[in-house]
């Protein structure tokens, strides 16, 4: 099992290094953060998370976003 999670990883590392660049969809979620960080340890500057902000979406987790992403010095977009 902890092969298997070695290769994935490893994989979606080799596929990320394939991009100039990437937006990523944040929602601060388990599967965007993790993506948003292999992405960063990879591309560096050359990412940006994109939040879509509504109606339906409360203040503070979109307060809690820009916060995540600042600290992990990645651009952020709303």
């Amino acid at each position: 099992m902890q092969d298997e999670l070695h290769n994935k990883l490893a994989h979606l590392k080799e596929y990320i290094k394939e991009l100039d660049s990437v937006a990523i969809a944040f929602s601060s979620g388990v599967d965007s953060t993790f993506l948003l960080k292999v992405a960063h340890e990879i591309l560096g500057d050359n990412v940006m998370a994109i939040t879509v902000q509504s109606g339906s979406f409360p203040k503070r987790e979109l307060n809690a976003k820009k916060k995540i992403s600042v600290i992990r010095s990645v651009r952020w977009m709303k």
